[in-house]
């Protein structure tokens, strides 16, 4: 199957690709908010990536963090009131492969299965 190898060698296996690439190619990742998982645990795969504040909503709680290639991302996680993260905390993001979408970098059509990219020529 298809997988998704991010700069710094984390790789997620995606099954909802409409087709395995003969090769690698670029491309892009959406992912929302709340696709990304904040974990405490830094022994494991995924992205580096630093707590920088967090606004506590009830429910969900949200992370600002800025992430080891120096890009920042807003992470929505469902609240433990016994454990709101805070700002300086070094966590490691995975992807909810699921939930996210792919495209490819040259024409951004969609990757994913059951997607039909249709484009209009005028």
């Amino acid at each position: 199957g298809a997988a998704v190898r991010f700069s710094n060698g984390y790789t997620v296996p995606f099954a909802n690709i409409a087709e395995t690439p003969a090769k690698e190619r670029k491309i892009v990742l959406s992912a929302r908010p709340e696709e990304l998982l904040v974990n405490t645990d830094l022994s494991g795969e995924g992205i580096r990536a630093v707590i920088r504040d967090s606004v506590f909503l009830g429910l969900n709680t949200h992370y600002f963090v800025e992430m080891e290639t120096g890009e920042e991302a807003e992470i929505i996680q469902e609240s433990r009131i016994d454990s709101i993260l805070e700002p300086g905390t070094n966590v490691r993001l995975t992807l909810n492969a699921d939930k996210a979408n792919v495209f490819d970098a040259e024409t951004q059509l969609s990757l994913m299965r059951g997607v039909h990219n249709e484009a209009e020529v005028r």
